[in-house]
C-alpha cells in the first residue's frame, strides 16, 4: 500500500484522474485506459495477494475481487483529497487512511479471518 500510495503522490494519480476520459475518442480512450494503466495496476495487486495467499498469510480466495477492493478506496481518496480539491473541503490524513484501510483489509482477508 505504501508503493501504491507514493505512486499516486509522484504522478500516477494525474494518469487516473485524465485517463478515463471518454469524450476525446469513447470508443477508444476508456478501454484503452483500462488495459493499460487500471489492470496493469490490479494484476500487480494481484500477483501480490497472490504470493500471500501461496505463504498461507491470506484465505485462498480469487484475488481479483480482493484487489479491486483494496485499490479502489485508495484511488478515489486521492482523487477526492488532490484532483478534485476535496482536501480544502474535507481533509483526510491519506498516510493514515492507507494504514487503516491496509489494517482492515488484512483483517478482512487475512488466513486467521477466514
Amino acid at each position: 500500500m505504501a508503493h501504491l500510495a507514493a505512486g499516486l503522490r509522484f504522478g500516477v494519480m494525474t494518469m487516473f484522474a485524465v485517463g478515463p476520459d471518454r469524450k476525446r475518442a469513447p470508443r477508444i480512450a476508456g478501454p484503452a485506459f483500462a488495459t493499460s494503466s487500471l489492470e496493469q495496476t490490479l494484476s500487480a495487486v494481484e500477483a501480490r495477494l497472490r504470493a500471500h495467499i501461496q505463504t498461507g498469510e491470506m484465505r485462498d480466495v480469487d484475488p481479483c475481487g480482493p484487489a479491486v477492493a483494496l485499490v479502489s478506496p485508495v484511488l478515489l481518496s486521492f482523487l477526492h483529497q488532490h484532483e478534485l480539491g476535496g482536501g480544502r473541503v474535507r481533509p483526510l490524513d491519506l498516510d493514515a487512511f492507507v494504514n487503516e484501510h491496509a489494517a482492515a483489509f488484512v483483517r478482512a482477508w487475512g488466513a486467521l479471518s477466514g
